[in-house]
């Protein structure tokens, strides 16, 4: 006599089905991504991309990827983190108050061999030139470098260069270093009016 004891396979099928309806069940919902506040500590440079070093409930949270948005963040800044699938990412700053008001500074600027200026403004990280003037000489100037600098707080952001343009009579153009160094190309015209223009992005601190 056989001992096995012989179950239906209508039973196996019952069975089989209830192991599914209970996976399915305790099954973990996919709730989306997860956000937390942070305070910037550090940004910088990491294997060619910009990270955040962010302080979140007392502990520190270092190498956080970020968006462009939240590439100027400084340290001390509130700042948003997402989280998903085990992977945390700085994706938006908080507003300051009185953030959305631009700063805005300015300065006259002495043009080389003029007896007039130009005013240099700056609002964020933008800085931009405008004015008329005379020139008291004439004659080339190409890659004349002249006493003028530009001011701290206005020059052109590392590793760029900046462009002065004289339009009217005449058309010399002053290109600007990032240390404020000023390099002239071009005629001059004496007692020829003319308008001046530029502008460039900066990454000095802002001007007091």
């Amino acid at each position: 006599m056989n001992d096995e004891l012989l179950i239906p396979e209508a039973d196996i099928a019952m069975a089989a089905r209830k192991i599914v309806q209970a996976g399915r069940k305790t099954k973990r919902r996919n709730t989306g991504p997860t956000l937390t506040l942070g305070t910037i500590k550090a940004v910088h440079d990491y294997d060619g991309n910009m990270v955040a070093d962010v302080t979140v409930r007392g502990a520190d949270l270092l190498g956080l990827d970020m968006t462009v948005d939240c590439v100027n963040a400084q340290p001390g800044d509130r700042c948003v983190i997402q989280e998903q699938s085990h992977h945390a990412m700085v994706t938006g700053i908080l507003a300051k108050p009185g953030a959305w008001v631009p700063v805005t500074q300015t300065v006259d600027w002495s043009i080389p061999y003029s007896n007039d200026k130009a005013r240099l403004s700056r609002c964020g990280s933008m800085v931009s030139i405008g004015g008329f003037l005379k020139f008291h000489g004439s004659g080339q100037v190409n890659h004349v470098v002249v006493n003028e600098t530009i001011p701290a707080g206005f020059r052109p952001a590392a590793g760029t260069y900046g462009t002065i343009a004289f339009t009217g009579n005449v058309n010399p153009t002053i290109t600007v270093e990032p240390s404020g160094k000023c390099t002239m190309l071009g005629d001059m015209g004496s007692q020829q009016w003319c308008s001046v223009t530029g502008s460039w992005i900066t990454d000095n601190p802002m001007p007091d």
